[in-house]
């Protein structure tokens, strides 16, 4: 793997600016849990959106009760609207795939629904692609199709820290991004 980039919302523009439509770019936002990766997405949306593109797909800010992530939201870029993922379990489930969080299914087939519609964006955003899709072809299934289809001029699909070397996996070509001050988890 080639040395990760810092990630910079104004490179990201930049790069935007000559990107082909038939040579779309995919970087990959890494860093592990609450280290600031959708509100990074956050910001690049806003940049986005002032600078005229087309944007898309989803970002998943945590819901926090005092400094404690209670929830976790699913946010349509498109339209700013929200609806509430996941909560955190009172008591981990072992058996469960998602042993810290009650995922909310509606709320998924939301997503899902939301990012099968992604077509012809200058930029793509998804926070995030997790265990349940690269680890047990379940989730936002949809936000991998999106990323497959290549329906962008870029995209940021945003993957902590332990899953980055399965993402690299499934998209070798990846540009990978870390903020500052972290190092990817990849041998």
């Amino acid at each position: 793997m080639t040395e990760p980039a810092c990630a910079d919302v104004e490179s990201i523009l930049r790069d935007l600016s000559s990107a082909e439509a038939d040579a779309p770019i995919r970087y990959l936002l890494t860093g592990e849990s609450g280290s600031g990766k959708s509100i990074w997405c956050s910001k690049l949306v806003e940049a986005a959106r002032s600078s005229g593109l087309v944007i898309g797909g989803v970002i998943s800010p945590g819901a926090y009760v005092g400094d404690r992530r209670a929830a976790i939201e699913l946010r349509d870029i498109g339209t700013d609207e929200r609806q509430t993922l996941a909560r955190l379990r009172p008591k981990p489930d072992p058996t469960a795939t998602t042993k810290k969080w009650e995922m909310d299914p509606e709320v998924l087939d939301w997503g899902n629904s939301i990012l099968s519609q992604t077509a012809k964006l200058d930029l793509l955003i998804v926070d995030e692609i997790g265990p349940l899709e690269l680890l047990h072809a379940s989730g936002l299934l949809a936000a991998i199709q999106a990323i497959d289809r290549g329906d962008y001029r870029a995209a940021v699909v945003v993957v902590r820290s332990s899953l980055l070397e399965k993402a690299l996996q499934r998209w070798p070509r990846s540009r990978v991004l870390q903020l500052p001050g972290l190092r990817p988890s990849v041998r």
